[in-house]
């Protein structure tokens, strides 16, 4: 690309350099090579269309050099910069999806099957009534590394990644086969089922690097647009553990704000407070009526160190009120 060019389209490059330490239990990598598909990765960046790399041979280390160039100057900018600051990337490294010929249904009376039990899952990953036309509908468990990529919007050009794979979420555990089961399997001359067991991604220290080019730094610079007037801030309270009276003390400041806004302060304290932990705000108010709701919400966390109290609201109203508040900071 020319200069101008880069400068217009401001390419980003996601490179998929390799999988390391890939697990070889419960399934050993020459029962994976034989029963599976070449090992692959899938992400989807943003919404643009699912990615998916080459596949490659089995093994504990796989290398993909797999190049994936986003052209990022075509997107609007506020847009990009809301996905960068969100949930990472999540990538799904398949190293266990069963080929199309291996996947057999052998006749069998009704009770022998793992989901007899439950007809009414007929959606479920191990049922397939047709292997050819049936193999989309397949579920294949598979590891997944999670890719922060909040530091371009530092004005970093380069990021050299290294991050762990762990187990997928497993769609219906109460009917996929057991390790022991596919272990019976394969000792009576079985075959393995429609779907493998996990793999053991956290045992073997199974990790995913990943490098990230961006051609024009996304600095703050950039950051000068204007975006319009938020009325909403935060207040974050990090303070020892055994300040106990001072937790109380925020708690009830934010009790009484949130009963006069939601006209609940004429009520004794014990109904007010069972009130506010079982009101549902989406369900009793419209979207607009909550937008103009002068309360706190947040969280808090603790533990054995120290007590984390996260507070929002709207700044010159309710949560001005929590900043003028007479406490040592």
């Amino acid at each position: 690309m020319t200069d101008k060019q880069k400068q217009d389209l401001n390419p980003l490059v996601i490179k998929i350099m390799s999988a390391k330490c890939l697990p070889d239990t419960p399934v050993s990598i020459e029962e994976l090579q034989r029963w599976c598909d070449p090992v692959y990765c899938k992400y989807a960046f943003h919404n643009l269309p699912p990615h998916q790399t080459r596949g490659c041979s089995h093994g504990t280390n796989v290398f993909f050099m797999d190049i994936y160039v986003i052209l990022a100057g075509t997107m609007e900018t506020q847009e990009l910069r809301e996905y960068l600051r969100g949930p990472p990337l999540e990538i799904e490294v398949h190293d266990r999806d069963k080929k199309i010929e291996t996947i057999t249904k052998k006749p069998s009376l009704f009770g022998d099957e793992l989901g007899d039990s439950r007809l009414a899952h007929l959606h479920s990953p191990t049922m397939v009534q047709n292997s050819v036309t049936g193999k989309e509908k397949i579920w294949h468990p598979y590891g997944v590394a999670k890719i922060s990529l909040t530091e371009l919007l530092l004005g970093e050009k380069h990021l050299n990644i290294c991050v762990p794979i762990h187990c997928c979420s497993v769609q219906d555990t109460s009917i996929c086969p057991t390790e022991n089961a596919n272990a019976k399997s394969r000792a009576t001359g079985g075959s393995w089922p429609a779907q493998l067991p996990m793999g053991h991604y956290l045992d073997t220290e199974a990790h995913l690097k990943v490098r990230v080019d961006i051609s024009i730094p996304l600095d703050s610079e950039d950051e000068i647009v204007d975006t319009g007037y938020c009325p909403y801030g935060i207040i974050i309270y990090i303070f020892d553990y055994k300040n106990k009276s001072l937790l109380n003390y925020l708690l009830q400041e934010i009790t009484e704000i949130n009963a006069k806004a939601l006209q609940l302060d004429s009520y004794p304290l014990h109904i007010i407070q069972k009130s506010l932990n079982t009101l549902k705000l989406a369900g009793k108010f419209s979207p607009e009526e909550i937008l103009q709701m002068d309360i706190i919400t947040g969280f808090h966390m603790m533990d054995e160190s120290i007590h984390l109290l996260v507070v929002e609201g709207l700044k010159d109203k309710a949560l001005e009120k929590m900043w003028n508040k007479r406490i040592d900071r």
